[in-house]
């Protein structure tokens, strides 16, 4: 799963960020399959609770004169997906 989460920025949101990326993240969660893994692009890392998540990578990219983050996440109860798992 991969998404670019709202800064609040050139998108408006009707709530606080810290409230809009818990709902989301919990939803996302409710959907990646067991050895998925959640790709997420934001400007707030900290905003992000990982609920059982694990971050597996986080880097710092350039874009557009931003310095926003990507974050990916694997659970930490699933299957490794090496091996077709």
């Amino acid at each position: 799963m991969i998404t670019n989460l709202p800064w609040g920025r050139q998108v408006s949101v009707d709530t606080a960020l810290p409230v809009l990326y818990r709902r989301l993240f919990t939803q996302m969660r409710r959907v990646l399959a067991p050895a998925g893994r959640m790709v997420v692009l934001t400007h707030d890392p900290e905003l992000l609770d990982p609920l059982d998540l694990s971050c597996v990578e986080q880097f710092e990219i350039s874009l557009f004169g931003q310095r926003p983050t990507i974050l990916v996440f694997s659970s930490t109860s699933g299957k490794s997906i090496k091996g077709g798992q």
